[in-house]
């Protein structure tokens, strides 16, 4: 298991701190920033135990190992949401790209899938989709 370090960038927008109160969550789940489009993303991460040696409750145990890392314990991996549009939109066949979309209706987003792996490296999925995502499937 990796925990993430929740930034100031990260902190409310992950469905583990929805609330932006956790200093800590684990690797997983998705954030959403909610049509801010940031620069960049800084991502720390450090691995902690297999899932199934960590102590229950975990918070209280994840805090305390969170806390007792080192700077120099955390890896960080950094993502351009600006940039990485850009290229998806370059390299895409333009199959559905309404000129007029009112923005109650649809707004451009990306969706990109990060990975780490046990070593600790980060991949990008081959998944990242980029397009207009319909406002009123998120009411339901």
């Amino acid at each position: 298991m990796f925990i993430v370090k929740m930034t100031p960038q990260l902190s409310g927008n992950c469905t583990d701190d929805l609330d932006g109160t956790e200093r800590y969550i684990y690797w997983g789940g998705q954030c959403n920033f909610k049509g801010y489009k940031p620069d960049k993303v800084v991502i720390q991460y450090a691995k902690w135990k297999p899932y199934d040696q960590i102590p229950k409750p975990s918070k209280p145990h994840m805090i305390a190992f969170g806390d007792s890392l080192p700077a120099s314990a955390w890896k960080a991996y950094t993502l351009y949401p600006k940039k990485m549009m850009a290229e998806v939109k370059q390299n895409q066949d333009p199959k559905y790209n309404p000129l007029l979309v009112p923005k109650a209706i649809a707004r451009k987003s990306i969706l990109v899938y990060l990975e780490i792996h046990a070593d600790g490296s980060v991949s990008i999925g081959d998944d990242t989709q980029y397009g207009y995502t319909n406002n009123t499937e998120a009411y339901r």
